[in-house]
């Protein structure tokens, strides 16, 4: 999730931003912070912050299937060539017949929200609406926003190279 694009932020909120304990030590000059706020070098303040992200990434997603799922599940079907997603590895995206909708998996247990959209060649697919389960070892996140159809999972793809960005 962005920090907030108006009104205060913490450095509390920027712990978590940066996937840190929130109570961690952190000043405005420490490289994870100015690489947040894209700024190297000179003056930075709060304000550089404002609706900056950590929990971004950009690659390209090969559509591959499996029954009528369409999308990246670890090395059974598709592919990505980044599968690092803030220090965890993607394990499964696609667009799932089972649940109309698509599902997101990362390896191990975590909590919290991890992002707010994706887009596939461009197209955005949809908010998460949902948190994060535990099953088999591994986080899901199975359900989008509420009536997502089929087609419209993946930007309604099934097969290609295609941009993914997860934002």
């Amino acid at each position: 999730m962005a920090l907030p694009s108006s009104g205060s932020i913490s450095m509390y909120q920027v712990n978590q931003e940066l996937g840190r304990s929130a109570t961690a030590s952190l000043s405005l000059n420490d490289s994870a912070v100015r690489g947040l706020a894209g700024k190297s070098s000179g003056a930075i303040g709060m304000s550089d912050l404002r609706g900056k992200s950590s929990w971004v990434l950009q690659t390209t997603i090969t559509i591959g299937s499996s029954g009528s799922n369409y999308g990246f599940s670890n090395t059974v079907f598709g592919s990505i060539a980044n599968r690092n997603f803030h220090g965890r590895t993607i394990t499964y995206l696609a667009r799932a017949g089972f649940f109309n909708g698509s599902g997101f998996e990362v390896d191990g247990s975590h909590t919290g929200s991890w992002w707010d959209k994706f887009e596939v060649g461009g197209n955005t697919v949809s908010e998460r609406t949902d948190t994060g389960v535990v099953t088999n070892g591994d986080t899901a996140w199975n359900t989008w926003a509420g009536g997502l159809s089929n087609t419209q999972a993946l930007g309604g793809r099934t097969s290609g190279t295609h941009s993914l960005k997860m934002i």
